[in-house]
């Protein structure tokens, strides 16, 4: 599995990984038909997003694509515990979009 990290412009580090659900035999009615192929998911110590469908290439994007594209995220709930030194990240603009770095 290939797993990239970029920092956003307020020092949050990303995790990027490509997700395929059902691998374990599962029901796959309970997902959402437009992540059914599978997703991108953006992974912080305090948040998780997901884009679907998965860029063809983002694996050899620059940062600064993968950080435009962490923009069209959905936001999806946590489901692995944060880390103990996690801190939570200052208030941010409440437009719901992830600014790019400089």
């Amino acid at each position: 599995m290939t797993m990239r990290t970029c920092v956003d412009r307020y020092g949050d580090h990303w995790d990027v990984f490509e997700v395929y659900p059902g691998h374990r035999g599962r029901d796959l009615t309970h997902v959402p038909e437009a992540f059914r192929g599978g997703w991108l998911c953006f992974q912080s110590a305090v948040e998780r997003r997901r884009l679907a469908p998965i860029p063809l290439g983002w694996e050899s994007w620059e940062d600064e694509p993968l950080l435009a594209a962490l923009e069209e995220t959905m936001g999806a709930r946590r489901r692995t515990p944060l880390a103990f030194d996690a801190q939570r990240p200052p208030s941010r603009p409440s437009n719901g979009k992830t600014e790019l770095r400089s």
